[in-house]
């Protein structure tokens, strides 16, 4: 069974939303933001490929955009409330299993 959101996540997150869905400097700030985590997570994968840690597969922006946009979806929907969602404290280990299972491959 899914919680309602985690207090004050919620609020921040339902907040945040509002703001993005009213206001366009907000939406400029939030894009500006996400795309310095996408440009350094893309870093980071090149960096791991680089060093064999990871495979090469997708082109290394277009995970990250993918992984950090998913990030936004699953965390706006669970502690916005929304439906269908995760339980909140179901949200990082789901996220960390994408994220680690598509840059590095499968987990043992």
């Amino acid at each position: 069974m899914r919680s309602k959101g985690s207090g004050s996540n919620c609020g921040v997150c339902a907040a945040t939303v509002a703001v993005k869905s009213a206001n366009s400097e907000a939406r400029a700030l939030w894009a500006t933001s996400m795309q310095r985590w996408i440009d350094h997570i893309a870093a980071v994968i090149e960096v791991e490929r680089a060093a064999g840690a990871a495979p090469v597969t997708l082109p290394a922006v277009e995970l990250s955009t993918s992984l950090n946009l998913l990030n936004e979806a699953v965390m706006t929907a669970s502690f916005a409330g929304h439906q269908p969602a995760l339980p909140d404290h179901r949200v990082l280990d789901n996220l960390v299993h994408i994220w680690t299972t598509s840059i590095y491959g499968d987990t043992p």
